[in-house]
């Protein structure tokens, strides 16, 4: 076992793809597909002797603990990316399909997890960095990550933020225009508060992002104010109306399909904004934030 989980681990520590999430997620799933391999039938001994049956036996693995097809999916994209680095990608198939896999389902326009943050739950946070991260949360739809990275002297273009790959899900720049008064002025007070604490983000200098991480995710179950991704489904809600004047279905809108030719086009081009501003590159997972 101790070879094969090596020999993964050798390739992820010379190739740090992607956000520090995106590579602690991959990790994780890679050490143990190869635990799981070495319990198995098979003498295998480094990952570069994977073949394709070595991955239909994991994919039936965990397809048997009754996995959902989301996160099929995402174990699969990792497999996938160890297979390029082998140099054999053909040892899994290009298709999600080949291995049964259901189709996503996105559409839900009953269950709404959108959440706001009140000025009274912040003030429980005894931490500026933290509270200020939430903030940036709630009013740019930003993930955790990205919102405690954030460095206001390269993100702020005045009209903009921009948030490097490094930052991000999937390492893909994106930007987000400032809209509102309210948005500004948050970048104001990140701005001087960065300066008086001589902090190039909002992790403190004399910590990590690793030590940042668990802080936020101690407090925050602690204070009750967990599941913040909630912030981001409220932020696209929030941007659909304000893109379409209408509610999206999830608010008790008009569901897409009854919309006219004319509504129609105006609800694509906002889910085509939302799904680039939140860091997707697929419209239809805007579904998942606005219903459909």
């Amino acid at each position: 076992m101790r070879n094969l989980v090596y020999s993964v681990k050798k390739i992820l520590n010379h190739n740090r793809d992607g956000s520090f999430g995106t590579q602690a997620e991959r990790e994780k799933v890679l050490k143990m597909a190869m635990e799981e391999l070495s319990r198995s039938q098979f003498k295998i001994h480094d990952c570069t002797q994977l073949k394709g049956k070595h991955i239909r036996f994991l994919v039936e693995n965990w397809k048997n603990k009754g996995l959902s097809a989301g996160t099929l999916k995402n174990r699969l994209s990792y497999l996938r990316w160890i297979a390029e680095k082998i140099g054999n990608p053909r040892i899994v198939e290009r298709s999600n399909s080949s291995y049964n896999i259901d189709n996503r389902k996105y559409v839900d326009n009953y269950s709404n997890k959108a959440k706001n943050l009140s000025e009274s739950d912040l003030e429980l946070f005894n931490s500026e960095f933290l509270k200020l991260s939430l903030r940036l949360q709630q009013n740019f739809g930003l993930r955790r990550e990205e919102s405690m990275k954030f460095q206001p002297k390269f993100a702020d273009r005045e009209s903009k933020i921009v948030l490097k790959a490094s930052w991000c899900k999937g390492g893909r720049i994106r930007e987000i225009p400032i809209r509102t008064q309210s948005q500004r002025e948050l970048l104001n007070e990140i701005h001087a508060f960065c300066k008086r604490n001589n902090a190039k983000s909002l992790i403190p200098k004399d910590r990590s992002y690793i030590q940042q991480l668990k802080s936020y995710e101690y407090y925050t179950a602690k204070l009750g104010i967990n599941k913040n991704h909630g912030l981001r489904h409220q932020y696209a809600q929030n941007l659909y109306k304000e893109l379409t004047g209408w509610d999206c279905p999830k608010c008790g809108g008009i569901r897409s399909r009854k919309l006219s030719e004319s509504e129609k086009q105006v609800d694509l081009a906002a889910r085509l904004q939302i799904s680039q501003e939140l860091g997707h590159n697929r419209e239809e997972i805007t579904a998942v934030y606005l219903g459909r």
